[in-house]
């Protein structure tokens, strides 16, 4: 798969952004169409969710691949994407928010927010970067944590149904978008982070 063709899987974000904010926040995605070949096979780095510590020393290995060729003096979030293709990452491609200063720092930049990409992404298309990237904004899951009935494919869904892409994180569920309450909420925080130059493999909000 091309850089191109991965990116497609991904860019329909910004207008799902754009819609649940009513048109007030603006993604804007500065890809950087190269592959980079990480040191160890993709199973070593999964699941991408097992630890902080794991992750973001596969984040931190990631981003170092390009440093000599991309700036990221004004980069503010990172959008770590890996080959759709690849399996053995596994089903979980989580976002990533640093606390404490335990971000990382590039060509100068303290970044400290972003997400990364797995298998699963071939599942839920660019709404899985909306639920991934909401969870820096400060939201955070609504499914049920267990499963009660493992016959029922939406148990981990009943306590609020498909109404949130911070429960069900799919154009599949029955309204793909954020409950007002989510609404309200992060209109009533500050989110404004600065644009990106157009060679930055990374995503920006303003």
């Amino acid at each position: 798969m091309t850089p191109q063709a991965a990116f497609a899987k991904i860019s329909g974000a910004t207008a799902t952004f754009t819609e649940v904010s009513y048109g007030r926040l603006n993604y804007a995605f500065n890809p950087q169409f190269k592959w980079y070949r990480m040191s160890n096979p993709a199973n070593y780095y999964a699941p991408l969710n097992g630890s902080f510590a794991k992750h973001r020393a596969y984040i931190a290995e990631a981003a170092s691949l390009p440093d000599p060729e991309v700036d990221f003096s004004s980069t503010d979030s990172l959008v770590i994407l890996a080959n759709p293709d690849a399996r053995g990452l596994g089903m979980a491609g989580p976002a990533f928010s640093a606390i404490n200063r335990n971000g990382i720092t590039l060509d100068g930049k303290y970044i400290s927010n972003g997400a990364t990409s797995a298998y699963d992404l071939n599942d839920w298309s660019s709404i899985w970067l909306n639920h991934e990237i909401t969870h820096t904004f400060g939201l955070v899951d609504v499914y049920a944590a267990t499963r009660e009935n493992a016959n029922n494919a939406y148990d981990g869904h009943r306590y609020v149904g498909e109404f949130s892409y911070m429960g069900l994180s799919s154009f599949d569920g029955n309204a793909p978008g954020l409950f007002a309450y989510e609404r309200w909420n992060l209109g009533r925080q500050s989110i404004s982070v600065g644009n990106l130059p157009s060679s930055k493999p990374a995503s920006s909000c303003t």
